[in-house]
């Protein structure tokens, strides 16, 4: 299969990080955790993700405006985001979607269901329509 994905996975609930690590880790993902956008600009500038999970309701900044940010610039604006939120309505998935986000996944959820978003996610981002 090659070199196995890395994910990132911002949020700021230290349970929800310990179990996307352990259940993406069982799925085959290299996974990188972060508790804040200090946290994850830090590992950007150590290596790039194939794939961002990132959280809606982060410390000190809007999730959405944080996506919008990764997705606006040069060095990270290649890299697929899923929107991970309790926010399960349609304006902030339309938001969400707007502001660059490949994809949206509300909490609560299962393990299975956010490996099948990455792989959605990351089989469209490797297409050779989507490169160049």
């Amino acid at each position: 299969m090659g070199e196995k994905s890395l994910v990132y996975v911002l949020d700021d609930d230290e349970s929800i990080l310990q179990m996307l690590d352990i259940g993406l880790s069982d799925s085959g993902y290299r996974v990188k955790t972060a508790l804040s956008e200090d946290q994850l600009q830090q590992l950007l500038s150590e290596e790039k993700p194939d794939v961002i999970l990132l959280d809606i309701s982060v410390p000190g900044v809007d999730g959405i405006t944080l996506c919008r940010n990764l997705h606006l610039d040069e060095k990270t604006g290649d890299i697929p985001i899923i929107m991970v939120t309790a926010f399960n309505d349609t304006r902030t998935y339309n938001d969400a979607l707007l502001f660059g986000a490949s994809d949206y996944i509300a909490k609560p959820f299962v393990v299975s269901d956010v490996v099948n978003k990455i792989e959605q996610v990351l089989r469209h981002s490797r297409s050779p329509k989507n490169r160049g």
